[in-house]
């Protein structure tokens, strides 16, 4: 049986926001994190283009922040997956 990973809160967190348009994931990625200081970094485009990844770090509190936070960022029909 596999053992979840211990955390230690607060601790910055990454999530990786894969959807279509990056000004509409950006947009959402602003209302989602509203009042929250985060950094945001593009990490990659599909060859086509029509995907976009972005990177977002924040400090979260705990465990139950990490995972509000999380279905924020998924709470958009241009939002395909959140690692």
């Amino acid at each position: 049986m596999q053992q979840r990973p211990e955390i230690d809160y607060p601790c910055p967190w990454t999530y990786v926001v894969v959807g279509m348009g990056e000004a509409v994931l950006t947009a959402h990625i602003e209302l989602a994190l509203a009042g929250a200081e985060y950094t945001k970094a593009t990490s990659r485009h599909s060859r086509s283009g029509r995907y976009t990844s972005i990177e977002i770090t924040l400090e979260v509190s705990d465990e139950e922040q990490r995972l509000v936070v999380f279905r924020a960022l998924q709470n958009h029909p241009a939002v395909k997956l959140v690692i």
